[in-house]
């Protein structure tokens, strides 16, 4: 009895340190981390920053997860996302990196939409671990 009792303890004990201490967050896949920086180095780095100190085109994409679009002081988003009522979760992220333009009309995010449902996976894992 002793023995399944501590067999128990010790997997829910490993269950719990899997998980993130952010609720908001998932676990870090790492495979997934990495193409999702690829990703982002390629499609948003232009614009976007994951430093945040740093705005460039684009708001800086640091704790991302649960902001409301168009809040950050000090930048200058469009009337359209100030007015959007969004907030970033992963399925907006997946809805809108799908369509900027369709989810949010009048954005100024100027980059075409993300066409592969796993580059738009890897992305959102990578931005929400930020």
């Amino acid at each position: 009895m002793f023995v399944r009792f501590l067999l128990l303890a010790v997997a829910l004990s490993l269950t719990a340190c899997g998980q993130s201490e952010d609720a908001g967050k998932p676990t870090r896949d790492p495979a997934l981390f990495a193409r999702g920086g690829r990703a982002f180095a390629r499609l948003c780095m232009t614009c976007h920053s994951v430093d945040l100190s740093t705005h460039g085109a684009g708001p800086h994409l640091v704790a991302l997860g649960g902001r409301e679009a168009g809040s950050l002081k000090g930048f200058a988003y469009s009337p359209a996302m100030r007015a959007s009522g969004i907030v970033w979760n992963a399925e907006i992220l997946d809805r809108y990196l799908a369509g900027p333009e369709k989810m949010v009309p009048g954005t100024i995010m100027l980059t075409a939409q993300v066409d592969d449902p796993e580059e738009r996976e890897a992305l959102i894992h990578y931005l929400l671990q930020h």
